[in-house]
C-alpha cells in the first residue's frame, strides 16, 4: 500500500523497490507459513528472486536473501512447524534450503554483473564506433573542403586567363579599327591627288 502511495506522488521514487522487496519477501513468507510448511510452497522464494531481477539491484537481491535467510533460522530454532511442515526438522535439510537459497539469490547476482558488463562493453563499442564515423566524416570533409579550395583556384586562374585573352583580343580590334581608318584616310588623300591630277589635265 504504501509503495502504491508513493508512486501515485512520484513514480519513481527510490524507496519503492525497497518497499516492493519486502512486499513480496513477506508475501512469500506469509504464503510458506499459511500452507503448513508445505515443501512445494517454497518455490514462492524463486518467484521472488526472479521478479526482483527486474530491478537489476543487487542490494535488494541480498536484503531479500538476508530476510529468507532469518527466516529460516527462526524457523529452525522457534516454529519449524509453519517454516518446513515438521515440528522436528533436520540440520541437514536446513543447510539443503539455505544452500538453494544462496544459490539462486548468487546465480541471478552473477547474470546482472555478467549484463552490466556486456551492456558497459557495448556501450563503449558504441561510442568507438561513433568516434571512428565523426574521424572519418571530418576526414572526408576535409578532402572535399580542399578538392574544392583547389577547384576554386583554378577556376580563378581560368578566368583570368579569359580577362586577359579577352583585353588582348580588345586591344587587337582598337589596333584594326585604328589601321582602318589610317587606310580610309590614305586612300581618301590618294583619291584627291588623283581627282586634282585629272582636273589640271583636263585644263
Amino acid at each position: 500500500a504504501a509503495a502504491l502511495m508513493m508512486f501515485r506522488m512520484k513514480r519513481d521514487h527510490r524507496l519503492i523497490p525497497w518497499l516492493n522487496t519486502l512486499a513480496l519477501t513477506f508475501g512469500s513468507i506469509a504464503i510458506i507459513a499459511g500452507s503448513g510448511g508445505r515443501v512445494e510452497f517454497h518455490f514462492s522464494i524463486f518467484m521472488v528472486v526472479a521478479a526482483l531481477a527486474y530491478y537489476e539491484r543487487i542490494s535488494l537481491l541480498i536484503a531479500m536473501t538476508a530476510v529468507f535467510a532469518v527466516q529460516h533460522v527462526a524457523g529452525l530454532l522457534f516454529f519449524p512447524e509453519i517454516v518446513y511442515g515438521s515440528a522436528s526438522y533436520s540440520a541437514a535439510m536446513f543447510l539443503v534450503h539455505a544452500v538453494f537459497l544462496l544459490l539462486t539469490s548468487g546465480a541471478t547476482i552473477v547474470q546482472l554483473l555478467s549484463a552490466r558488463k556486456i551492456r558497459s562493453a557495448l556501450e563503449r563499442a558504441k561510442q568507438e564506433s561513433v568516434g571512428a564515423m565523426v574521424a572519418e566524416l571530418n576526414e572526408r570533409v576535409y578532402a572535399s573542403t580542399s578538392q574544392v579550395a583547389a577547384t576554386t583556384s583554378d577556376m580563378s586562374a581560368s578566368i583570368d586567363r579569359i580577362d586577359e585573352a579577352y583585353r588582348k583580343v580588345e586591344r587587337e580590334v582598337d589596333l584594326v579599327k585604328a589601321g582602318s581608318v589610317a587606310g580610309a584616310k590614305a586612300v581618301a588623300d590618294i583619291s584627291g591627288e588623283l581627282t586634282e591630277l585629272m582636273q589640271q589635265a583636263r585644263s
